[in-house]
């Protein structure tokens, strides 16, 4: 079967893969890709070339009748069939201990699978097996140097071996820089006999540079062209996180290919589409979204992807100074995703830049229309954009008094106030507005409405013998 045939064949099973259908294999982003941000080696199918388990050996199972074929220094074929029930309990003994060894290495307890391995190399420095372990645990801690002095050993003791020399190669090269390693992994999967190798390479480099996008890209096409659809989707995922913009341009190029391999797979799409969106290629983006979520619409990833697509289109409005624009985008995602926060907050933000519009062109009432709305949206934790929001309604304040509506200025200055309450100044201004409010209801004999006004503030400044002092007035011209 050639490449593209394993492939389609791959891609296909996506069809019937679970957690590319359900969205339980997304990402973390506040738009909803859910957890899983960088590359973890534990969590993805490329352990099968690297450590979750012993199965690498051979494909077989870590079991005493299958460690020759594993190129293990056990010549089983060569035991008696006279054996003793005591060498019998012996091997079977021995089993239960390397067995333990791997259970404490898959479950990342390297110390302890370091000790029990280390116990067995103890008790006979000719097994290779336990040196390997310990290797392992080394190379699980990035300790190259370490891992590749025990995997000589076992190489040593186990001549026969392609994994031992492999992994004794693999250490070698991680003690280079990350562009010798990709270098040396590009010519490793160029050779169809070496291309297992440079996946276990590719995936020890992601997970000792989760930043490097290459790597991770790299990791998902050589995992595709095995035939590892779930394990190079991960990966894709993880470069389309962190790649630099050449990484995702050549991403772009992979899944175009995806897509047009397989049409009528919703990830091949929202692969792209994602990628696009990284690109700032909004509507083409939002093309391949929405078919992915067509595709599979029971998939609330996908729908979420959608969502956050008409939020970058959004903020990108904003930019430009489309407010309504803006304003639209957000509402068509915040109908799809109405937990998004980020779409909320987009949103307010949208309201708040044509408040501003229409404060430009005199236009106070409407710019406090805007703004009310701005603020029903914002979400309550994002500091900034109360900030923001605050520094608005104080303006729009100004706005008012210099107008001589006092009624509205005070309507501006107390939503700063409430948004801020720290501001000394967003509390002056309110305190002034209604020191002058009242004062013209005094000037027209109207002392009820006067002493309100006077006590709101003297209450947002207790200690201010002027505002006491208008206060004692009101109330003293009110007949007993």
């Amino acid at each position: 079967m050639d490449v593209t045939s394993i492939q389609s064949t791959a891609l296909t099973g996506l069809l019937s893969s679970s957690s590319l259908t359900t969205g339980t294999a997304s990402r973390s982003s506040s738009s909803g890709w859910g957890s899983a941000a960088v590359y973890q080696p534990s969590s993805t199918s490329t352990n099968t070339y690297q450590k979750n388990n012993y199965s690498h050996l051979g494909g077989q199972s870590y079991t005493p009748v299958n460690l020759q074929a594993a190129g293990w220094s056990m010549n089983l074929t060569a035991m008696s069939l006279a054996a003793s029930a005591a060498s019998q309990r012996e091997s079977d003994e021995r089993s239960e201990v390397i067995n333990s060894a791997v259970e404490a290495l898959n479950a990342g307890d390297n110390a302890k699978a370091r000790g029990i391995a280390q116990g067995m190399l103890d008790e006979n420095g000719q097994d290779a097996s336990a040196a390997h372990i310990i290797g392992r645990t080394y190379m699980e801690e990035r300790d190259y140097e370490q891992a590749e002095a025990y995997f000589a050993r076992a190489a040593t003791l186990a001549p026969s071996s392609e994994r031992f020399a492999s992994d004794l190669v693999t250490a070698r090269l991680l003690q280079e820089s990350d562009s010798d390693v990709l270098d040396e992994t590009k010519r490793m999967l160029r050779d169809p006999s070496r291309q297992i190798e440079g996946i276990r390479v590719l995936g020890y480099l992601a997970d000792r540079s989760p930043e490097n996008g290459e790597a991770h890209r790299l990791l998902g096409d050589a995992l595709m062209g095995q035939g590892m659809a779930a394990g190079a989707v991960k990966s894709y995922e993880n470069a389309l996180l962190v790649g630099d913009e050449i990484t995702i341009a050549n991403l772009v190029d992979r899944f175009q290919e995806i897509v047009d391999l397989a049409p009528n797979i919703g990830v091949g799409h929202a692969l792209l589409g994602e990628a696009l969106q990284k690109q700032g290629k909004y509507d083409e983006a939002l093309v391949e979204m929405q078919r992915a979520a067509e595709l599979a619409p029971e998939n609330q990833t996908y729908q979420k992807r959608v969502a956050s697509v008409y939020g970058d289109m959004g903020y990108e409005a904003i930019e430009n100074r489309h407010a309504d624009d803006a304003m639209r985008y957000f509402e068509e995602g915040a109908a799809i995703d109405p937990t998004s926060t980020d779409l909320k907050a987009g949103l307010s933000r949208a309201h708040l830049e044509k408040s501003k519009w229409w404060l430009a062109r005199g236009l106070e009432d409407k710019a406090f229309n805007e703004l009310s709305a701005a603020k029903m949206n914002a979400p309550s934790n994002d500091e900034r954009l109360t900030k923001d929001l605050a520094s608005a309604f104080n303006t729009l304040g100004d706005h008012y008094r210099q107008d001589g509506r006092l009624d509205w200025a005070i309507s501006s200055y107390r939503r700063a106030h409430d948004l801020d309450s720290t501001s000394f100044t967003y509390r002056s201004k309110l305190a002034q507005a209604y020191d002058a409010r009242g004062t013209e209801y005094f000037d027209t004999a109207d002392y009820e409405n006067a002493e309100y006004n006077y006590q709101q503030a003297s209450d947002l400044f207790p200690g201010s013998e002027s505002y006491a002092a208008h206060l004692q007035s009101a109330q003293d011209a009110q007949p007993e």
